[in-house]
This record gives C-alpha cells, sequence and structure tokens, in this order.
C-alpha cells in the first residue's frame, strides 16, 4: 500500500568530474523516515529511468537534455543546468505516489537506500 503522506527532497549539491564522466551526487531526504541517502549517478543511468517512465506513456517533467557529451562534461554553466533540472524532475517523480509506485522508481529507491 502507498503512503501518500510520504516526502522526499531531492538535492544535488555536488557533482565529481572522472575522466570524461560527470557523477551527480545526489542527496535524498526522507521526511517520514527521518533518513538521508547519498549516492552518485551518472547522467545515461538516470536518462535510462526517464525513458522507462516515458515508454509507459506517463506525463513527466522536463527532463534534462542531452549536449554531446564533451560540450556538457566541459562547461561548468551546463553541468549546472542539469544538476538543477534532475533535482527538479526527481523532486516531482519522488513525490508523486504513482510514479513512485512504479518498480523502476522502487528500484532506484531500493538502490539510493543500499548505497547511502
Amino acid at each position: 500500500m502507498e503512503e501518500p503522506d510520504r516526502q522526499f527532497h531531492v538535492t544535488i549539491p555536488t557533482h565529481l568530474k572522472t575522466n570524461d564522466v560527470i557523477l551527480y551526487n545526489f542527496k535524498i531526504q526522507d521526511h517520514l523516515l527521518d533518513q538521508i541517502y547519498t549516492i552518485s549517478f551518472r547522467f545515461k543511468d538516470l536518462q535510462d529511468y526517464y525513458k522507462i517512465l516515458l515508454y509507459k506513456k506517463f506525463d513527466l517533467p522536463e527532463f534534462p537534455k542531452t549536449h554531446f557529451w564533451s560540450s556538457t562534461n566541459k562547461d561548468p554553466q551546463l553541468i549546472q543546468q542539469r544538476k538543477q533540472k534532475l533535482e527538479q524532475f526527481f523532486n516531482i517523480v519522488l513525490n508523486d505516489p504513482k510514479l513512485r509506485g512504479q518498480p523502476e522508481i522502487k528500484q532506484f529507491m531500493k538502490i539510493c537506500k543500499q548505497q547511502g
């Protein structure tokens, strides 16, 4: 049974650049359980969650656009914009009971809890 009062707050306070890959460091606060999970994701992995939900015909918030990998990874302004859009996207998704109930998002949260 879904918990409608469950509220998450997602921030991406930092990122880590390794070679040509950006890792976005998520901080997910679960207000109901009073816990904080921290985990890092590549953009591609996050994009995969988006594509699965899109395929399932959900009405989704805006997801950051894909740029040529070199331009985004080398441009601090584009990295910052991407972080902001990812925060917005995951705050909406994790606080929507229908989206949060999807197996892929449950798996996302399971990974976050195991790592963080």
